[in-house]
């Protein structure tokens, strides 16, 4: 169902500059981050950059300040890009991803380009065949905390107890090359206590577009598996979502499902 069919690195120009006062207290802290960062110019490495800014507050703050630094290594690989508008940044400044999809038959590719040396950028493109197509949502390529390229997009997936259908599915490429698909729901916990869920798909073929995006923007979201089945889903929470203000109705939020 899915190939990396695109993984090479492209040669960069040089660009470097340190920020003095976070150098002074990394080098006066942390003998081997200093020596990681400025000494070997490790500091144009997606994958120890994020590593880094977990480090501390301090060091965190620096990745953040040099990241217009990484991003304009990145940008002078693509002049010509023809996905520029449509590029996302990671916050970093060391990574950007897109997403396209090619008809017959329908696949959706995800391109996620990231800094893995100093002047050099690696590219990797994952596909998916499973009939994907984009929501009426518009909804953009981002990253998740884990520093993950993520497209939400319908799809056939299978779903427990009643075979492959069509849902709403939140697809990511890793920087290592791992891709994952998992199906979204929206989710409650009902006055008995019991949790509910919805999938999202009633919204999307429905032709609530606002709905579906204000689901998807919902500040409450985990995931759930149960111990007789591996397939996770992805749980917005209806508690967490801020409702367009024509589904509210008389001041009360129309929200039995």
């Amino acid at each position: 169902m899915y190939s990396i069919i695109a993984v090479h690195a492209l040669y960069l120009p040089p660009l470097y500059s340190m920020d003095q006062t976070y150098e002074g207290y990394i080098k006066d802290n942390n003998t081997i981050v200093f020596e990681l960062v400025f000494e070997n110019g490790s500091i144009f490495n997606h994958n120890l950059v994020c590593s880094l800014a977990l480090v501390n507050k301090y060091i965190n703050q620096f990745i953040k300040n040099t990241a217009h630094i990484r991003k304009q290594q990145l940008e002078m690989g693509y002049d010509n890009h023809k996905n520029k508008s449509r590029l996302v940044w990671h916050v970093h400044g060391s990574a950007y991803a897109y997403v396209y999809f090619v008809p017959e038959p329908m696949r959706l590719l995800i391109n996620y380009n990231y800094l893995s040396a100093k002047n050099f950028m690696t590219c990797i493109t994952q596909q998916w065949n499973n009939d994907p197509h984009p929501l009426l949502a518009e909804s953009n390529v981002f990253f998740n905390q884990n520093g993950d390229a993520c497209y939400y997009a319908s799809g056939i997936i299978n779903v427990l107890g009643r075979g492959k259908k069509r849902e709403i599915i939140e697809y990511s490429l890793s920087r290592k090359g791992q891709e994952r698909r998992i199906r979204c729901v929206l989710g409650r916990i009902n006055d008995k206590k019991e949790f509910q869920s919805l999938s999202l798909a009633h919204f999307a073929k429905n032709s609530f577009p606002d709905l579906t995006k204000a689901i998807l923007n919902s500040q409450i979201t985990y995931e759930l598996s149960s111990p007789w089945h591996t397939n996770k889903i992805k749980v917005f929470h209806w508690d967490g979502v801020k409702l367009p203000q024509r589904y509210v109705l008389n001041g009360h939020i129309l929200h039995n499902f």
